[in-house]
């Protein structure tokens, strides 16, 4: 039932919605790879009956046109380290959080959430195991991403099995800590 007197949204505050045939040509990708990403989350969209809206935000998003600035934390007792991904990230307007070792990490993480968290496997005080099981008890995990040089297989199982989802090997290369920024990953999918 329509109402006269039923205030409605101005243009600005509307959401623009963009057909799956729209996407496909603003993305330059197959029909069936965009209904696909909407399916397994990667792509915001709305189902209609047989038919599927994407926000045109998230499409953006996804195209590269803007990618939204994030909390970083960076968790490793290299210094090196720290300074390269800070120095990558803060110019692409990322707020980047350092912390030498996880008793630091864990003071910062209690008073904010970040989105994602660059944790080295071995730490000074600690581990990446057991830094991540005590993250997990608050709110300030966000997607996960180990940093390391070694590769012990049943700690990394451990992780995996805690949520880190990506693994970047020690020394970082610039261009995957860019790709680790701008993609979504898979553990935020799920959600």
């Amino acid at each position: 039932m329509f109402f006269a007197n039923t205030p409605s949204k101005s243009t600005t505050d509307r959401e623009e919605f963009l057909t799956a045939r729209e996407v496909s040509l603003r993305l330059r990708l197959p029909l069936s790879t965009v209904y696909h990403l909407a399916k397994t989350g990667v792509l915001s969209a709305v189902q209609l009956g047989r038919s599927w809206r994407f926000s045109s935000a998230a499409v953006a998003v996804l195209a590269g046109c803007k990618v939204a600035p994030m909390r970083v934390l960076v968790v490793d007792d290299d210094a090196v380290t720290r300074a390269l991904v800070l120095g990558v990230l803060e110019p692409r307007g990322h707020q980047v959080v350092e912390a030498a070792d996880a008793q630091s990490a864990l003071a910062v993480a209690r008073r904010r959430r970040f989105d994602r968290l660059f944790i080295d496997f071995k730490l000074s005080d600690s581990d990446g195991v057991r830094l991540i099981e005590e993250l997990l008890g608050g709110d300030s995990l966000g997607q996960m991403i180990i940093i390391t040089a070694l590769a012990d297989l049943v700690e990394l199982d451990k992780l995996f099995g805690l949520g880190a989802v990506t693994l970047l090997r020690k020394p970082l290369d610039t261009n995957q800590l860019i790709d680790c920024m701008e993609r979504r990953l898979s553990a935020e999918n799920t959600n």
